[in-house]
């Protein structure tokens, strides 16, 4: 007979093989993971966007017209990555706070 520390950890064993979530293949849970990994890919992107404005931002050398670029890159990024940040807020607490536990 396990005790109660022994089934939590049979519990957490359980979620870690899933990624963290103990999904048991509901439709909520494969949604989530499907979010998360989009806005993760998105988040990505719009980093990559920032490091590649802020290198053009700096290498211009002077020219206005690569400056400028360079800092609506890094504008448009920056503005990105505050709405993935958003956006993550919102599906987590779509997901845990109002739906409940993905159990």
């Amino acid at each position: 007979m396990a005790g109660p520390f022994q089934q939590g950890l049979g519990v957490a064993g359980n979620a870690a093989q899933n990624g963290g979530l103990a999904i048991n293949g509901s439709l909520r849970g494969y949604l989530f993971i499907a979010i998360q990994f989009a806005l993760t890919f998105v988040g990505v992107v719009a980093l990559a966007a920032l490091i590649y404005g802020g290198f053009s931002y700096i290498t211009a050398f002077g020219d206005e017209k690569k400056a400028a670029k360079g800092k609506a890159v890094v504008l448009y990024a920056v503005i990105g990555l505050i709405i993935v940040g958003f956006s993550v807020l919102l599906v987590n607490t779509v997901i845990f706070g109002l739906l409940g536990q993905l159990h």
